[in-house]
């Protein structure tokens, strides 16, 4: 087996060569043959991806119209709601109203 020891003036002596080269080690760039395939993919898929936009467009048209039934519908639901609940409120205010009269009244019938 071959091991490669490197001490600090290896590793000074390649920075040294590479900054004097002509193309630095930092301005190569190296790129994976996957993502030239999926750029030359996307590339060729740029007319497809034009009908594609669209129909994804109305789709999230049919769903943002159906979001905002449902948001109306939920809507409708609590204002029932709100509506029965304060019925309930004044329907049981009243009774206890008309309680209390009846009390007073009797009060006032005892006490003469």
């Amino acid at each position: 087996m071959d091991y490669i020891f490197t001490d600090y003036i290896d590793k000074r002596n390649f920075q040294e060569k590479m900054q004097k080269s002509i193309v630095k080690r930092y301005n190569v760039v190296f790129v994976a043959s996957k993502e030239k395939e999926t750029e030359a993919a996307l590339g060729n898929a740029g007319a497809q991806g034009e009908e594609n936009s669209q129909e994804i467009i109305e789709r999230l048209e049919r769903e943002k119209k159906e979001a905002e039934a449902q948001k109306q519908q939920e809507i409708e639901r609590l204002r029932m709601e709100s509506q029965r609940a304060q019925e309930e409120i004044a329907r049981i205010l009243n009774e206890k109203n008309a309680v209390t009269r009846n009390l007073i009244e009797e009060t006032k019938k005892q006490g003469t």
